[in-house]
């Protein structure tokens, strides 16, 4: 089996402990969030896959080791550069640098992905931001990560509200993105993939 950890809250980040108990125990019990009387148990086995998503790794990265001699491991990683006001409960920029390159020394290149991901349009980010931050963090990554998984906001209601002077990001501007990620990257060794995207961006 394959679990997604996590989709719904940043276990990595703020549940460890309760995570490393689980797989001490061998299940997790996991609720309906549609329906609050369903609750099913996953039973973890040595052939399974865990794929953990996360924003900060740090409090994972000592036990990576044990963990991937149980399970097959996959980290996917988010880090854009984004400022506090954007992102306000995870470690600054520079800190998750070097929380990434331990975690990739710890479970090997080709098992850690870097996300970068969602590229948004504001006043404070702009196009030029974007292949700067993009740039900084694919210098620090070469070596460390064989994969960036990239992909635009989707621009819900609650995201709008939320962030005010969001905008869409239009085709101009997502190609003169990607195609800027996507020469840096090459230069990296990096292979970019989209996630999720709405544009054809298969010429990068």
């Amino acid at each position: 089996m394959i679990f997604n950890i996590s989709s719904r809250t940043d276990i990595p980040a703020f549940y460890t402990p309760w995570l490393l108990k689980r797989l001490e125990e061998g299940f997790v019990m996991v609720r309906n969030p549609y329906d609050r009387n369903k609750v099913c148990r996953y039973e973890f086995h040595e052939n399974d896959v865990l794929c953990f998503v996360s924003k900060d790794f740090s409090p994972l990265i000592p036990y990576l080791g044990e963990i991937a001699k149980r399970f097959r491991i996959h980290l996917y990683y988010t880090v854009t550069g984004y400022g506090r006001d954007m992102e306000r409960n995870v470690p600054p920029v520079r800190k998750r640098v070097e929380t990434f390159i331990r975690a990739s020394e710890a479970v090997g290149v080709g098992n850690i992905s870097w996300r970068y991901d969602p590229i948004m349009i504001h006043s404070r980010y702009d196009t030029g931001f974007h292949e700067r931050a993009f740039s900084y963090l694919c210098e620090s990554f070469s070596g460390y990560t064989e994969l960036c998984i990239f992909s635009f906001i989707s621009l819900y209601k609650g995201v709008r509200t939320s962030i005010p002077g969001i905008r869409p990001v239009s085709p101009e501007e997502g190609k003169r993105i990607v195609g800027s990620m996507a020469e840096t990257a090459a230069g990296k060794g990096i292979v970019l993939q989209t996630c999720a995207g709405t544009f054809d961006y298969s010429e990068y």
